[in-house]
């Protein structure tokens, strides 16, 4: 849905940026931007915006994504003022989901960071932690043996680790369902998932990318019933 939502308003602001005269070719920037994002979506997946191993994108990716970052950024600071839902929230002893933090926000304790965003760079304090950097596009899933790596990376890991995307919901529970699942005793992933919305209860995630659990889950040899409700 985003890879043709972004694909049209791509298309628009070109035509706009024709159709009005020379003022307004400097359209084709944001248009550009919203075009390499849709090919994201369609085939080309979270690599669009060139986010690194050190929480940064690459400059060039930065440059030509401006607008769609900036639109991203807006929204993101938003939905963050207006939000009641806790930045983040304890699932075990050592694992704590949330939503993209400011570096004074950061719980104590953590000693490992897993960053689910491919669309923000990550504060330098978050990133000067044990630091993971799994891009994941927003409402997508990543292919399965990307996910099944790292989630065998995470599961390795001793001390208190912070599991993030942007808002701390569907990628985040998506990722965090298939760790309890391996590691926490879940049986399903419909145990775990209820058990991260006990803790954290506007998470939410797509068909998509609960078919998506499933299918990684039966990778590692559990029988997982489908889940007939979605929040």
């Amino acid at each position: 849905m985003y890879g043709v939502l972004f694909g049209i308003i791509s298309i628009l602001l070109a035509v706009s940026a024709v159709a009005n005269g020379t003022w307004s070719l400097i359209l084709l920037w944001p248009a550009i931007s919203f075009g390499i994002v849709s090919s994201g979506y369609l085939f080309l997946g979270a690599k669009v915006f060139g986010k690194l191993p050190t929480g940064r994108m690459a400059i060039g990716n930065q440059v030509l994504l401006l607008p769609f970052l900036v639109s991203t950024w807006i929204s993101w600071h938003a939905i963050r003022l207006i939000s009641r839902e806790q930045p983040f929230h304890q699932l075990t002893d050592n694992i704590v989901v949330g939503r993209r933090l400011f570096s004074s926000e950061l719980p104590d304790g953590i000693m490992h960071v897993v960053d689910l965003t491919c669309e923000l760079s990550e504060p330098e304090k978050l990133c000067s932690k044990s630091y993971f950097s799994f891009p994941i596009l927003d409402g997508a899933t990543p292919a399965r043996e990307f996910m099944l790596d790292w989630v065998e990376q995470v599961a390795r890991l001793t001390g208190k680790v912070y599991i993030h995307c942007a808002e701390g919901h569907g990628r985040t529970r998506m990722f965090t369902a298939i760790l309890l699942t391996k590691t926490a005793g879940f049986k399903t992933p419909a145990e775990a998932i209820a058990f991260i919305q006990s803790k954290r209860p506007l998470v939410r995630i797509n068909r998509r990318q609960l078919a998506f659990v499933e299918e990684c889950v039966a990778s590692f040899h559990i029988v997982a019933p489908p889940i007939s409700r979605f929040p």
